[in-house]
């Protein structure tokens, strides 16, 4: 058996505690120079002896977990690990099998669950480890419990016939000297559930009453504690007093031919209930109480470790587990499935019986406490100009955020824009930062952002920027961070629009903040037309209606004219489509758009626009789509005119009687109504019925209003005038529209 002496703090008193060297670890190279991979991993992985029945809810998921040390006299920085396929260099995706000779039929590997940070979750970023310290990483993966057969992947009760699964860790460092790498297996083993491992036991009566007094915990309970959900923030969840039950021999899982006597401890066992994008395990600490057999206890108080082996023989383990799981992103919500596996005689295992029982309240990520806004100093600009951005924050909330000792440091990041080149040295001046610690510029020159240094390389070159910070930010902590960019002259993007978009994540999770600035490359084409009265005056070869401004159709001014990016090329105006420009029609009615890039567009005026005279309508459309050398086939300028809008009015009214009439004689008077335009039955161009509605004065009003409709013949609305002489009969009730109204 290997154990140290060591004594360790927890609560308020000083136990003497037994550490127990779980782990044996073979891997092709564990050390490399002083950088090394503690695997923490169990052997095996669970899998219920009643898993082929329907009704069954076991573990189908656990975390991979490994201490990364750095065993020499100065720091390491810059260390990344990765869990996946080291041969194939493929993190997040694990070795598979395929129809093992154990018989188990299908394809099978591990499946990395990085929740909504998916297979980028298998790759952590833990910045620098100190000479003799460590630091902690664990990933949730799934694994198979049947076959395509439906037939259990441990086949019968004995173990010879499980199936096993790989699965490789590796790290590198700054300097690119350090290298190691392990690869170890997981068994799917067979182990039946039992009602007498509870999680959650109905009393602590188990526990001795030595430890009820120090940790002052007197009852079982489930807890989620969180500082208060935000982003950047820690949500510890506590499982007081485990029963783990009398944990004896077990299975031979490191083949020195005598049982391990071990068990393991896990937070997750239904990834389907959990985001491990959103709720990242950190870190985690555990007191387990072996009542040992001889009389007396023996108490493990441990950080980062939930697998124990080598267990003295004992009457009954009873523990408590802390896990702390950092909040990502904002606005997810998971459930915790937390099961613990014990040895239970000569190769056999049994796990707790409650799993999936309904434990704590659940981990909720509130709204983010911090501020961020993305700005650029030009919302238009020509090929060769250069673009300022900057990128501002400030912590609102009452917590500090991030944690760099976690591999989860503040970071503020941000990709250069395509069609556009980093301007060098730009990312390291003109900042300001408000707060404790400071902050390190990394710079990406592969597309992905995945590999950063601390270097700058060729401006050319640079693809991303990340601004990394060493301490957690403090409440109350704001900076600005600004970088430039200059138009590349060609400007040969597909769309003129350079957006740009900056983000907020901690370590390497989701961006949880963003913001997008967009600027303008304009070019040198343009399209100009005339907002005008199409009605026809002055005659001659002018005609009503015909879209063509003749000399005495009068010019509209002030009407607002929108100039659209045609992103589809459709001619139709969609919600994908940007707008580009806005401009007013001076007094002749002219506008014009002017230094435009190529590309497909819509310009587009509002037929309810205040300046259009009430009852016109348009004559030939209120949106006309423009093509501006859209495939780019020539750099010299293309220049639309005559993209007109023309408004005449819909209706006509006329109202005739007589001249002279004579006392109490009868005055007849007719309105005629005409639609100025063709009534062909076509869409848009029928006058909706009107209804005649009158005002009147004092005693007078019109009597049968109902009767006065325009297609009922022979029916009157009359009025006695005796009262007020200017009472009046209007036309409403009807909605208007013309031929271009579309």
């Amino acid at each position: 058996m290997k154990h140290s002496h060591i004594a360790l703090q927890f609560g308020r008193m000083v136990l003497v505690a037994f550490f127990f060297n779980a782990i044996q670890v073979h891997a092709e190279l564990p050390s490399d120079g002083g950088l090394r991979i503690e695997v923490t991993t169990a052997y095996n992985f669970i899998v219920d002896s009643n898993v082929e029945s329907p009704s069954t809810y076991a573990p189908r998921a656990a975390y991979l977990s490994a201490r990364i040390w750095n065993d020499g006299s100065t720091p390491i920085n810059n260390v990344i690990v990765r869990a996946g396929d080291y041969a194939l260099n493929t993190p997040g995706i694990y070795p598979s099998v395929s129809n093992p000779p154990t018989g188990q039929e299908g394809t099978f590997s591990l499946i990395h669950e990085g929740g909504s940070l998916g297979l980028a979750d298998a790759t952590r970023n833990l910045g620098t480890i100190q000479p003799g310290s460590y630091k902690p990483v664990y990933w949730l993966v799934s694994y198979p419990n049947l076959d395509e057969n439906g037939t259990s992947v441990t086949r019968g009760v004995k173990p010879d016939d499980d199936l096993v699964l790989r699965y490789n860790i590796w790290a590198t460092e700054a300097s690119g000297t350090r290298n190691p790498r392990v690869e170890r297996t997981a068994t799917m083993r067979r182990c039946i559930s039992a009602m007498a491992n509870k999680i959650f036991p109905n009393t602590a009566n188990k526990v001795p009453q030595l430890y009820q007094d120090l940790l002052e915990k007197y009852q079982p309970d489930w807890t989620d504690t969180p500082a208060d959900g935000s982003p950047g923030t820690t949500i510890r969840t506590e499982g007081i007093w485990y029963d783990l039950g009398n944990v004896n021999k077990g299975f031979d899982n490191d083949g020195d031919l005598v049982p391990d006597q071990n068990a393991w401890l896990q937070p997750v066992g239904d990834p389907a209930l959990f985001d491990s994008g959103s709720f990242r395990l950190v870190k985690t600490y555990a007191l387990i109480i072996v009542k040992l057999k001889g009389g007396g206890e023996l108490v493990l108080d441990v950080e980062d470790q939930l697998y124990f082996s080598n267990l003295p023989d004992n009457t009954g383990v009873i523990g408590l587990v802390r896990y702390d799981f950092k909040v990502l992103n904002s606005g997810s919500s998971s459930q915790l499935t937390p099961y613990q596996m014990a040895a239970s005689g000569f190769d056999n295992e049994k796990f707790n019986g409650d799993f999936g029982a309904s434990i704590g309240v659940g981990l909720d990520a509130q709204p983010s406490a911090l501020d961020f806004a993305k700005a650029v100093d030009k919302e238009a600009a020509d090929p060769g100009e250069t673009l300022a951005y900057s990128l501002s924050f400030e912590n609102t909330g009452g917590q500090v955020l991030g944690n760099p000792e976690q591999g989860l440091p503040f970071v503020v990041q941000d990709a250069i824009p395509a069609g556009t080149t980093y301007v060098a040295s730009s990312a390291a001046g003109n900042n300001s930062f408000t707060g404790p610690g400071s902050f390190s510029v990394l710079y990406s020159t592969d597309a992905s952002l995945q590999t950063w240094t601390d270097v700058e390389p060729a401006a050319s070159t640079v693809r991303g920027l990340r601004w990394e910070f060493d301490q957690a930010l403090a409440p109350g902590s704001e900076g600005t961070l600004t970088f430039n960019v200059d138009v590349n002259t060609p400007f040969l993007e597909s769309s003129p629009f350079v957006p740009n978009t900056g983000v907020v994540v901690f370590g390497n999770g989701s961006p949880f903040l963003s913001d997008t600035v967009q600027t303008y490359i304009g070019g040198n084409n343009s399209v100009s037309g005339l907002v005008f009265i199409d009605d026809g005056a002055g005659g001659g070869s002018n005609m009503f209606g015909d879209g063509l401004k003749g000399p005495d159709e009068a010019p509209i001014e002030n009407v607002t004219v929108y100039l659209y990016l045609d992103v589809n090329g459709n001619g139709q105006l969609d919600s994908s489509d940007i707008l580009v420009a806005v401009t007013q029609s001076d007094a002749n009615g002219a506008y014009s758009f002017n230094d435009l890039a190529d590309g497909n567009y819509l310009v587009r005026v509002d037929r309810n626009d205040p300046e259009i005279p009430e009852g016109n309508v348009a004559t030939v459309g209120v949106l006309k789509a423009v093509a501006l050398d859209p495939d780019s086939n020539t750099t010299d300028p293309v220049n639309v005119t005559g993209v007109n809008f023309g408004f005449a009015p819909l209706l006509s009214l006329s109202k005739t009687g007589p001249a002279t009439v004579l006392k109490d004689g009868l005055l007849t008077y007719e309105i005629a109504l005409t639609n100025n335009f063709a009534g062909d039955g076509t869409s848009g161009q029928d006058v909706d019925v009107a209804r005649w509605a009158g005002t009147s004065t004092g005693d007078t009003r019109w009597l049968t209003q109902s009767n006065a409709i325009g297609d009922t013949p022979s029916t009157f609305a009359t009025v006695d005038f005796s009262g007020q002489p200017t009472d009046q009969l209007f036309l409403g009730g009807f909605t208007a529209t013309g031929p271009g109204d579309v």
